[in-house]
């Protein structure tokens, strides 16, 4: 089991608040990046919120010795050539630690840059911008020798990692993808992205070297305590903002032709949620239950999931047997193979997760392996 740290400047208590966030600063990233390679994670996922992930990864890269930095970039944002340049010169000084996570992006975020596509269409151009820059990472220009000069090109390559649950993102998934990536939701769900990616690869005569979930955590010795953590999450930002939140997000989804107040949820689950909103209260941790360790919480890119589609907010929240049979249960049933995990503030969170759950999931994977 391969697990992942998150690394991004959305940090401090309440990350998704202004007054809960916490400076990106040269002392805080270093200190973050190192308490993560100490915790014993096998790897950092960099997010492209709001600065350049390529400068922060190799920053992080430079504080650490071991770690693997998986950093999010869009497609066409640079020349493929100049990516691989990029990431030839980060490889030769890192001895080879750089993942690639593929972000393909919100209409709006994209048209920031200056990229006009629809949403399958950004799929479609994807797939050309990493295959030629794979071409260029493998060619001998790299070795000293000039373009067009005899000699075998290199066999070496950054691997690709994200995610996609569309149809275009699946059949982009299984042309691209080395390792693939789905945001924890139901189990249903998180099966059927699953089996889709892996068929589509099979399509193209591929298969993943890796697979698997992107979740929060809360981890404590006790359940109690890890209960009281989590919803204190809920508690600080309150009904009204989280409402707030919510309506913000129903009418970015609806174009402005719904509110919060005559919202429906897809199921009772999450209507439950809304009509506690729109009774001026938060929902309760026995409302947010979803199954096993699983909570429905939010982040700091991402509001309490009542569409019902997820987004990186569902959390693991327990002590470290309540988390570690839930993901035995899902690398037995799914085949997942990788966790990227986040909680808040970053260190404090990775360093709990690392005393408590890593020790459980490396003992687990041994289990599984024998």
């Amino acid at each position: 089991m391969k697990t992942l740290w998150y690394i991004s400047r959305a940090d401090g208590r309440m990350p998704w608040n202004p007054q809960g966030q916490e400076p990106l600063d040269r002392s805080r990233l270093e200190g973050l990046a190192r308490e993560v390679e100490q915790a014993g994670f096998y790897g950092a996922l960099i997010a492209t919120w709001s600065s350049d992930a390529l400068i922060t990864s190799a920053f992080v890269a430079a504080a650490t010795t071991r770690l693997r930095v998986l950093t999010a970039l869009y497609a066409s944002l640079v020349p493929p050539k100049l990516l691989a340049e990029q990431a030839r010169a980060y490889n030769a000084l890192t001895d080879g630690r750089l993942l690639f996570n593929l972000v393909n992006g919100r209409d709006d975020v994209l048209r920031s840059y200056g990229l006009e596509l629809s949403h399958d269409d950004r799929y479609t151009a994807a797939e050309r911008y990493w295959a030629d820059f794979r071409r260029h990472y493998r060619s001998n220009d790299f070795f000293g020798r000039a373009p067009g000069a005899e000699g075998a090109d290199c066999d070496e390559d950054v691997p690709l990692w994200g995610a996609g649950d569309s149809a275009a993102g699946s059949t982009h998934a299984g042309a691209v993808l080395d390792g693939f990536l789905t945001m924890l939701r139901d189990a249903e769900r998180t099966r059927d992205n699953l089996a889709r990616a892996h068929a589509a690869a099979s399509e193209h005569g591929r298969t993943f070297a890796e697979s698997g979930v992107m979740a929060g955590v809360t981890v404590r010795r006790r359940r109690e305590e890890a209960l009281a953590h989590f919803y204190g999450m809920f508690e600080d930002l309150g009904p009204e903002i989280l409402a707030e939140q919510s309506q913000k997000a129903i009418a970015r989804r609806t174009q402005g032709k719904t509110s919060l107040r005559n919202f429906v949820a897809p199921d009772a689950k999450r209507q439950s949620w809304v009509d506690a909103l729109n009774a001026g209260r938060l929902p309760t941790p026995q409302e947010l239950h979803l199954y096993g360790s699983q909570y429905a919480g939010f982040a700091a890119w991402a509001p309490l999931d009542i569409f019902g589609d997820g987004a990186a907010a569902v959390y693991f929240v327990g002590d470290p047997d309540d988390i570690a049979d839930d993901i035995k249960g899902m690398a037995s049933e799914l085949g997942i193979s990788a966790l990227v995990l986040t909680g808040w503030p970053l260190r404090e969170e990775a360093a709990h997760t690392g005393d408590l759950l890593l020790p459980r999931l490396k003992a687990m994977a041994k289990e599984i392996d024998a």
